[in-house]
């Protein structure tokens, strides 16, 4: 979910804790707010966290502080070993705990969670936010979900995995009033250009030919704003290319 590197030193049990990109939760509770990293136990429960103590009222500022600093590309110290601590905010005071029970499911020192689609149709959820969609079927139908508010900030690659063949299509359509906001390029040997969406396209088509449904194409949807989904990546084609959007 996040770009952001935390690094935690806690005092109280000289313990250190690294997160990259694997932030899923914070949660403001009094004189309190918790962190929650994409890790499992063995019932595929979320158990990594980290307890920040707060200054009373100020639980809130500290949640929207984390919510910036998730989506940036820092490295953010939480320190408090140091004389004083060294925390990104004076209202953090200190680190409560650090629990660290599970595997990591995601981030910049584990794998990415991988979804094979194999089938003809596939609806992704918000929960699968920030895997890699390998998209194994020739002819294929994904359905994204809705980037509404509380959605803001999630992040979805595909690979192409097989090519495309016959009138066979890879299509990546989007939910709610989603529109599409941004540019694909595309490699063919007929010649590579790039093609933008006009702004009000809600449906990305892969062809076997000219709209880039070759294998080893790659793109990446980002949920930037509420009813908008940026796309950037390059698709391989053959022949004379044409937009993939509509």
């Amino acid at each position: 979910m996040t770009g952001a590197l935390f690094i935690f030193k806690n005092a109280v049990n000289d313990s250190i804790a690294l997160f990259g990109k694997d932030l899923t939760a914070v949660d403001a509770s009094a004189g309190a707010v918790t962190l929650y990293f994409n890790s499992q136990d063995a019932s595929g429960v979320d158990v990594n966290s980290v307890a920040l103590a707060v200054t009373a009222g100020k639980e809130n500022d500290v949640v929207q502080l984390i919510g910036e600093i998730a989506r940036s590309e820092r490295t953010v110290l939480f320190d408090d070993e140091v004389a004083g601590n060294d925390f990104p905010s004076a209202d953090i005071t200190g680190i409560t705990s650090i629990t660290l029970n599970g595997i990591p499911a995601g981030g910049v020192f584990a794998q990415q969670n991988v979804i094979n689609v194999s089938t003809a149709s596939r609806t992704l959820t918000d929960a699968e936010a920030g895997s890699l969609i390998v998209i194994d079927a020739d002819g294929c139908a994904i359905t994204m979900p809705e980037s509404d508010a509380a959605a803001v900030g999630q992040v979805y690659d595909f690979v192409v995995g097989t090519s495309q063949t016959s009138t066979n299509v890879i299509t990546v359509t989007l939910g709610g009033s989603d529109v599409y906001k941004g540019a694909l390029h595309i490699v063919s040997a007929g010649g590579d250009d790039t093609f933008a969406s006009d702004g009000s396209d809600t449906i990305v088509t892969l062809n076997a030919t000219t709209k880039g449904g070759l294998e080893g194409g790659s793109f990446r949807l980002t949920f930037g704003e509420a009813g908008k989904v940026y796309i950037t990546g390059t698709v391989l084609g053959s022949g004379t290319v044409a937009t993939m959007f509509s």
